[in-house]
């Protein structure tokens, strides 16, 4: 789980979603997750970072509470920065796995499921706010995006809010699984 304060105040100012190859947060992930694939060679799986989906993203740089309200009062700005936000993830996942690969044959998810193919688990924890509608609309084809680039798949449903959007998710012909955890 990660916070964030909102990254900006209004569309018209937004940031471009895009990679920054000089951003040393992103150096030093990639450092990090080479130095730790090498070591762990023949001993130990690493886990891919967690990259987040594409709306957990745009509700972490705009904050939740205003990314609702957006939903309402200009839906015309989520598609164009949820494709942005994809592409880029699809740049960052790449990348990640290629250096995974580069030492081991498999690697682990944030789940724990290892694979030895490209595989992600794919979530949009925003849309326990939203009607299935919305997300329908808005969100579900980034995430059906993510599971035709990547192929094995599995989405992190999060919680009972979650569940309006099941019929929705099961209709994606090349989603693998779901993963949930109903509440104690």
């Amino acid at each position: 789980t990660g916070w964030a304060g909102a990254a900006f105040e209004d569309w018209s100012t937004r940031p471009r979603f895009r990679v920054d190859p000089e951003n040393r947060w992103w150096q030093a992930t990639q450092h990090l997750l080479d130095v730790g694939a090498r070591r762990g060679a023949g001993r130990y799986a690493i886990s891919l970072p967690d990259l987040q989906g594409g709306g957990e993203v745009l509700a972490l740089l705009r904050g939740s509470e205003r990314l609702a309200l957006d939903l309402v009062d200009c839906p015309e700005e989520i598609k164009p920065a949820l494709a942005e936000i994809n592409v880029t993830w699809l740049h960052y996942y790449h990348t990640c796995y290629e250096i995974i690969h580069r030492w081991q044959e498999g690697y682990v998810d944030w789940l724990g499921f290892w694979s030895d193919a490209p595989a992600v688990t794919v979530e949009c924890d925003f849309s326990v706010m939203i009607s299935p509608a919305m997300f329908e609309r808005h969100f579900l084809p980034a995430v059906a995006q993510q599971i035709e680039w990547v192929g094995r798949t599995i989405f992190h449903l999060d919680g009972p809010g979650a569940i309006p959007h099941l019929d929705a998710l099961l209709a994606l012909p090349k989603l693998r699984a779901i993963q949930w955890v109903p509440p104690p």
